[in-house]
């Protein structure tokens, strides 16, 4: 009985146009159109980014589509400073060819970036989620928003403020990297280290998985519009992952007591397509093997059913919250992203993306979402916090 109640308050969520499914679904076909040369991943990358483009706010945001915390409780239809990565990727689509006229969506997005951001004496920054506070918070929400306002810079006419805001972006980022002299590059720690709510324990915590995911956007918008800083940046996240981990599996956090042990799927394959990417295979010498060993136990998450299971364990224990469509979008990116030439097409990768393309179509890029947080999971939090 308890165990029924207890899977009746973690049930997940359905989410209509996760943004996030959206965007990551879209960066997919544009790759593949882009190894391949096959118009129907174009036409594909079209549909998705009339769907990306009408899901965005009026004020220029997006939304990820559900609550969950941040450290603060972020409602659904919030705009957040990380899903500017929607933004980042409408460049990317742009940068191809897509049929679809991205440009006025570019400019609302410029205009939230502009309008979120805080010019304080530590730097300018973005504010996680502006309609919640002006607080910092966490590092990666500046990453999104600096690396979607650089790639607008390369595709849309922009003014000198805007070319300044993304510099002021930069040098803030740069300012926060950790820089341990035990370790080649640097990373960002996750929270805000000026936070005076948080325990030692707490600001220590690296998450490999977003640092990656922050390196990769930063490379991305270096692809559009040039900025040695933006690639420096990026290099030394990658340089840092590289020096601890290049002969092994990457874990989700520097101590595994963060986690529980488990690793997201979503946030893994971030290896994968940093690894993936012609400047990062250019400098680190081990950036194939890597990728293979990361998609060798992807391969090992892969379901009857067809999808990969959203959570695991590195002594291999499988997670299966059923079909998760976000966490699959961000799969489908990275590997799209490992085909890394037309000549080196993987055939049963191809096949493999076709399927997981055909099954995120067939739900409308919609579905459930274990990520968020319910009514239900909420008031079981507040119980168990203060009558357990």
């Amino acid at each position: 009985m308890l165990k029924a109640i207890k899977r009746f308050i973690q049930r997940p969520v359905y989410v209509e146009h996760c943004s996030q499914t959206l965007y990551q679904a879209l960066l997919g076909c544009c790759r593949l159109y882009e190894v391949t040369q096959n118009c129907k991943w174009l036409n594909r990358a079209d549909h998705l980014a009339e769907l990306l483009v009408n899901a965005q706010k009026s004020d220029g945001g997006f939304d990820i589509g559900y609550d969950f915390n941040f450290g603060l409780l972020h409602k659904r239809g919030m705009p957040t400073s990380p899903e500017q990565y929607a933004a980042l990727v409408l460049c990317y689509y742009a940068r191809i060819g897509g049929a679809i006229n991205v440009s006025p969506s570019l400019n609302k997005s410029v205009n939230w970036i502009v309008n979120a951001i805080q010019k304080t004496a530590r730097g300018t920054y973005t504010p996680y989620s502006p309609e919640n506070s002006h607080e910092l918070y966490v590092y990666n929400g500046t990453s999104f928003t600096a690396s979607a306002l650089g790639a607008c810079l390369g595709v849309t006419k922009q003014s000198e403020q805007e070319v300044k805001i993304f510099e002021e972006l930069l040098e803030f980022l740069d300012s926060a990297l950790h820089r341990d002299l035990k370790v080649e590059g640097a990373v960002w720690f996750y929270n805000d280290q000026d936070r005076n709510d948080l325990d030692v324990y707490t600001k220590e915590k690296i998450d490999n998985y977003h640092a990656l995911q922050q390196a990769e956007v930063h490379l991305i918008s270096n692809d559009i519009y040039k900025s040695e800083l933006q690639e420096r940046i990026a290099l030394e996240v990658v340089s840092y992952i590289y020096s601890l981990y290049a002969t092994q599996i990457v874990p989700y956090y520097n101590r595994d007591q963060y986690s529980g042990g488990f690793h997201q799927t979503w946030g893994y394959v971030s290896v994968i397509s940093v690894f993936s990417h012609p400047l990062v295979r250019s400098k680190f010498p081990k950036s194939d093997d890597i990728v293979n060993r990361h998609i060798s136990l992807l391969n090992d998450l892969l379901l009857p059913s067809g999808y990969y299971a959203d959570a695991f364990s590195l002594d291999g224990r499988i997670i299966d919250h059923g079909y998760m469509v976000r966490s699959e979008a961000w799969i489908f990116s990275a590997l799209a992203a490992s085909l890394k030439t037309s000549s080196t097409q993987d055939t049963d990768v191809l096949e493999r993306l076709e399927v997981m393309y055909d099954m995120m179509s067939n739900e409308e890029f919609s579905g459930y979402e274990s990520h968020a947080l319910s009514k239900r999971k909420r008031i079981y939090s507040f119980l168990k916090r203060n009558f357990s």
